[in-house]
């Protein structure tokens, strides 16, 4: 039996870039015409492992995401791969679902009441909202949503505009 590729979220569209995409954004035209100049039926993705070295690379001296998560008590934010390919944001919550908390639980936890602590979990949405959106434009990946799963696991997503 199959599986979705990516894992969906409920508060969030999935923010994903996928193998070829990696290959293509993170090796060089010039590095890709010689490998084809040596290889005749070479493709980028014959060189993931280098692709995703360089993404990781680049991901990894790109700290906007520690800096988000440094400013969020509700949610964290963090790369994850993909089942099958691709890579994508996934973002997870430690905490039950606010709705089962009283004044008394959010003082503890966050000290704030239970609607304070409502509109800081929606500030926080926001706030990775914005985020997933610079990635989208400063990196290419991509918004996409799951429309749809058949009963042998395989997923159906359509872009997000």
């Amino acid at each position: 039996m199959g599986t979705c590729n990516f894992w969906t979220m409920d508060d969030f569209d999935l923010v994903v870039m996928s193998d070829e995409t990696i290959c293509k954004n993170y090796l060089s035209e010039e590095f890709i015409e010689e490998r084809k100049a040596d290889f005749e039926d070479y493709e980028p993705t014959d060189d993931i492992e280098l692709a995703w070295e360089l993404f990781n690379e680049d991901m990894n001296e790109w700290s906007e995401m520690d800096d988000l998560n440094d400013t969020l008590l509700w949610y964290n934010v963090k790369l994850k791969s993909g089942y099958y390919d691709g890579v994508q944001f996934y973002i997870d919550t430690e905490w039950l679902p606010i709705d089962g908390w009283d004044d008394d639980e959010c003082y503890m936890y966050f000290d704030r009441d239970k609607e304070e602590t409502k509109k800081m979990i929606e500030e926080e949405k926001e706030r990775i909202n914005k985020f997933l959106e610079e990635m989208v434009t400063l990196f290419g990946f991509e918004r996409i949503r799951c429309v749809g799963v058949f009963s042998n696991g395989e997923a159906v997503y359509e872009r997000v505009k």
